[in-house]
């Protein structure tokens, strides 16, 4: 499952279309620690209960232990952008937000059909009053990966 999932987040882009065939013309790859990647999904695995409880601050501990066993993922980097953007005290969450967007969209530029990315960026957002940029967020979510949350959310947002 962890070499399917690696295969295709290499080929899911262009951009990593071409580094994948330019490391086959080198020679192929590095051999993947297919353990570390399994201990990272167990830690990820615990990250959206955790959000869903409001334990954002264990949620965050557990997204960083993934991060740290497996920088490669994206959609981990997501996940750690949005827990620090909610973690952030209320009067730095607009610079947070900033920071936040940025680790997201780099994310994206490497898994641009990872719907989280692009449901975060909208509720970051709406959260900050930024109405105008969660809806332009969600519709550039929707054109990358049809997904019934970002669909839900800017029902809601036009009501």
């Amino acid at each position: 499952f962890a070499r399917v999932a690696s295969a295709w987040a290499a080929l899911e882009t262009d951009a990593g279309r071409r580094a994948y065939l330019e490391e086959l013309e080198s020679g192929g790859a590095v051999q993947v620690d297919i353990g570390r990647l399994y201990q990272a999904e167990q830690a990820f695995e615990k990250v959206a209960p955790l959000v869903a409880g409001r334990a954002y601050l264990e949620a965050l501990a557990r997204v960083n232990e993934a991060v740290s066993l497996y920088a490669d993922e994206p959609e981990y980097h997501v996940w750690k952008a949005w827990l620090e953007f909610l973690v952030a005290p209320e009067p730095q969450r607009k610079a947070q937000r900033v920071n936040s967007e940025r680790a997201i969209e780099a994310a994206l530029q490497k898994s641009p059909k990872c719907a989280p990315g692009w449901l975060f960026l909208g509720r970051m957002a709406k959260i900050t009053g930024d109405f105008g940029a969660a809806e332009r967020a969600w519709k550039r979510g929707i054109e990358m990966v049809q997904d019934p949350e970002l669909e839900r959310e800017l029902r809601f947002l036009k009501r």
